[in-house]
């Protein structure tokens, strides 16, 4: 079973864990900011900080690969890049999951705080949005 597919299923699972009072949401952020850090790490994924956007774009490209997914990626003029997912890998689409959603986000963030990159959301589909997307840079 590929990646791509369990990841609803842990979006599920960080949903209920989420939902307990009081430690859910420390729980899911913690959970989310380890699996970063840990599959930055990883040999497979062969993570290490990056000398330029280019390089950024490229690992991230890899690793979210390695789990199936195809972002659409673009390209923009100050060399930065914006990417997007159609739908959310997680399976949250609905304004009730803007918390988890935001918890879940701590993996891919801290993933590129290690890559030296900056992750910036422009658009989610738990606000709204039609696509879920973000803005790259080089820090």
């Amino acid at each position: 079973m590929s990646l791509r597919r369990v990841m609803p299923l842990m979006g599920r699972v960080n949903r209920l864990v989420f939902n307990v009072p009081y430690v859910g949401e420390i729980m899911v952020r913690a959970a989310s900011r380890a699996m970063g850090s840990l599959a930055f790490r990883l040999p497979v994924v062969g993570g290490r900080p990056s000398a330029h956007i280019g390089d950024v774009r490229d690992q991230w490209l890899r690793f979210v690969g390695l789990a199936g997914l195809r972002p659409t990626v673009e390209q923009k003029e100050d060399g930065m890049f914006d990417f997007s997912f159609d739908r959310c890998p997680y399976g949250y689409s609905e304004a009730h999951d803007q918390d988890v959603c935001d918890a879940c986000l701590d993996l891919v963030r801290i993933y590129f705080e290690m890559l030296r990159g900056r992750l910036e959301v422009k658009e989610r589909r738990t606000y709204g949005g039609s696509c879920c997307r973000f803005h790259v840079s080089f820090r």
